[in-house]
């Protein structure tokens, strides 16, 4: 495989998807279970459209379209990274929240 695809656990299996090519991220970050870093955390992914909310759907929850897959996990930080080297797409804003989610989880877990 060429060295911009992420070898990872996505759709309940291992498998490899490509960070290149890549015109649009959305990170959703989750603050509510404490004690998983990134397991419910989202990071949609697009190679064509602008990723937005999905105003057609009326429970209260922001659904989302225009992407083409959604990853979660620990595969989300390698991906962003791998996104940032093989995509022009600037992926800062997606590294500072994941960095401020990651301070989030230490402060409630890594109590000394």
């Amino acid at each position: 495989m060429p060295e911009w695809y992420v070898y990872g656990y996505m759709y309940k299996r291992h498998g490899y998807m490509s960070a290149k090519g890549i015109k649009h991220l959305l990170y959703k970050p989750d603050y509510f279970v404490e004690n998983h870093l990134h397991k419910y955390d989202t990071l949609y992914v697009s190679y064509d459209l602008e990723i937005t909310p999905d105003e057609s759907d009326s429970s209260g929850f922001i659904w989302y379209k225009g992407y083409d897959h959604a990853i979660g996990g620990p595969l989300i930080p390698a991906f962003v990274d791998a996104a940032g080297k093989y995509s022009e797409y600037d992926v800062g804003e997606i590294r500072r929240e994941i960095e401020k989610k990651t301070a989030w989880y230490c402060e409630r877990n890594l109590k000394p």
